[in-house]
């Protein structure tokens, strides 16, 4: 009689196992958000208030959110200022031209600025962005040209953050270039290169994106800040006080079109944590197929985290315990974030946090530990 109800009990036990599981459609996608949820709980830090992230593999996506703070919490259907992450779909469109035989990477700014009845520049800009300097060396920051966020161009946004900036209006603020062939992380070649992109396709920065880049490729939640209405969910970004407490911007949620509009080509762009994952792994694939990764001429930029990052031609490269990652990092006011691809893994990674102060790659380290010991 013991024995009969054992093997009621066990096959009722299995029937609702497998009951479960055609309900719940994939226990391994259940389990994996589990702990994907957990490692991003567990490296939020004081840094950050909020963070929306994303793991693609495959055909499979893992979206989660965690917070610090219930209030402006952060979801994973938010957008997000990804700053300097729009420096990859701008080269993605300079790597356009090149391949069109529009331009060559080797092409001077002589032949794209200075040249013909519609120069870019007047040749007074000379001084400031020299003829000789090549698309390459404005694609990997070794061009020498001074940044154009000084103090003087800070201070222009805080008095007015209503103004609606122009380029031309952006690279004014430049000093004189210094150390032509030096690896300088520089923004000015990005809002340059923006320009070079309208001049040749005769389309506006956000046609050119939307033509080459998201329709083609369903990236339907990426925008351009201050050239085009962003839709809601909008996260509320936010920023750190001298005494380190928290204080709201309005960058994205009122009124910051100085800080998209002037920052154009090199940092205006908003996304939320999927389409920036989606964009992951074709941004690699599109650099694999250009260049020799593994050869390319690579810069130090500054490590964190058991992080040692590097730049090469638009696209970083991160090394850790003998893993290397490719993508790149974006800040702003009151965002800051990350996009990486796992070849080794096929794997897609994107951070998002609403605040300028997170630390990122604490944040992606949690989620590299988390899928070597899941995946």
């Amino acid at each position: 009689m013991l024995r009969n109800k054992s093997v009621k009990f066990t096959t009722v036990f299995l029937m609702g196992l497998l009951l479960s599981f055609l309900m719940s459609g994939n226990i391994f996608a259940q389990i994996t958000q589990l702990g994907f949820q957990d490692a991003l709980d567990e490296a939020l830090d004081s840094s950050t208030r909020g963070v929306s992230a994303t793991i693609i593999k495959g055909n499979s996506v893992w979206n989660t959110a965690a917070n610090r703070f219930s209030t402006h919490a952060v979801s994973t259907n938010m957008h997000f200022g990804i700053a300097s992450m729009t420096k990859t779909y701008v080269a993605a469109l300079i790597f356009k031209l090149v391949e069109q035989g529009e331009l060559t990477l080797d092409t001077t700014m002589d032949t794209l600025l200075y040249t013909g009845p519609n120069q870019l520049l007047e040749s007074d800009f000379q001084s400031k962005v020299p003829s000789n300097i090549t698309v390459r060396d404005l694609l990997d920051h070794t061009s020498g040209i001074a940044d154009f966020l000084t103090i003087s161009y800070t201070l222009a946004v805080i008095i007015d953050n209503s103004r609606v900036w122009s380029p031309y209006q952006s690279l004014q603020y430049m000093d004189s270039p210094d150390g032509y062939g030096d690896f300088n992380y520089t923004n000015s070649s990005y809002i340059i290169l923006g320009m070079i992109v309208e001049h040749i396709t005769g389309m506006n920065i956000v046609a050119a994106v939307n033509n080459y880049l998201l329709d083609p490729l369903n990236l339907n939640n990426t925008f351009m800040r201050g050239l085009e209405t962003i839709p809601e969910p909008k996260a509320v970004g936010y920023e750190k006080n001298l005494l380190g407490f928290f204080y709201k911007t309005s960058t994205l949620i009122g009124d910051g079109t100085a800080s998209y509009t002037s920052t154009y080509t090199c940092g205006n762009m908003v996304s939320t944590a999927e389409n920036t994952a989606n964009w992951a792994k074709v941004y690699y694939e599109l650099q694999n197929g250009i260049f020799d990764l593994d050869n390319m001429e690579w810069n130090a930029m500054k490590s964190a985290d058991g992080f040692t990052v590097d730049y090469g031609v638009a696209i970083e490269r991160f090394s850790r315990n003998g893993v290397v990652l490719w993508g790149h990092t974006g800040s702003i006011v009151g965002f800051n974030g990350v996009f990486v691809y796992w070849p080794e893994r096929d794997i897609s990674i994107a951070i998002l946090t609403n605040t300028h102060s997170a630390n990122r790659t604490k944040i992606l380290a949690a989620i590299m530990d988390y899928i070597e010991a899941s995946f």
